[in-house]
């Protein structure tokens, strides 16, 4: 499908915001300068041809968000980033949590990935909101859970929300900041 005929399309629909999933793992990629070049489709009829460099040569994936953004701004469509899940997998939303300790994402790199991103597009108010983890789950008895207290825990999640917010208010305060409920809270007994 062609990305440009896509957002004109949904702007002639109505449509004036979408929410982009990304994860921890590409936005630090992107930090630090490993943004990785995925096959971009471009076919005989130029589809996409807008995501391929003068020599021919495909937009790597920062290349490819930072197109989307400036198509978006043409058609007036604003964005509200989701970090779906801390790695860069099509079953990473599965995970409950915002951080993965076995494959080395921490709190503190999800709020460094929201904090780098947001520092990048702090002047472009196409951005204007952020979804700071989808779906936090778990359930207390099948092992990782978010929940939801007063405790500095790493699985609570209203104390690593109000952490990454707070980290990401200070940068652009004009942000909006969507924060998904937990599954369930456990309680005593």
């Amino acid at each position: 499908v062609n990305m440009s005929k896509v957002l004109k399309e949904c702007a002639d629909r109505g449509i004036n915001l979408l929410r982009i999933p990304v994860s921890t793992q590409i936005l630090l990629e992107w930090k630090n300068g490993e943004a990785k070049t995925p096959d971009t489709p471009v076919d005989a009829d130029g589809f996409n041809k807008e995501l391929v460099h003068a020599d021919g040569t495909p937009y790597n994936n920062l290349e490819i968000f930072n197109a989307l953004i400036s198509m978006c701004k043409e058609n007036g469509i604003k964005i509200m980033v989701d970090v779906h899940s801390a790695e860069a997998n099509n079953a990473g939303h599965n995970y409950p949590l915002w951080y993965n300790t076995g494959a080395g994402i921490t709190t503190e790199d999800w709020i460094e990935g929201w904090e780098w991103l947001v520092e990048r597009y702090k002047n472009d108010d196409t951005l204007i909101a952020c979804d700071l983890k989808n779906e936090p789950h778990g359930k207390v008895d099948e092992g990782d859970f978010a929940k939801w207290d007063g405790s500095e825990d790493i699985n609570n999640w209203r104390y690593a929300a109000i952490q990454c917010a707070e980290a990401i208010l200070k940068i652009n305060p004009n942000l909006l900041i969507m924060v998904e409920g937990v599954e369930m809270n456990p309680k005593e007994g």
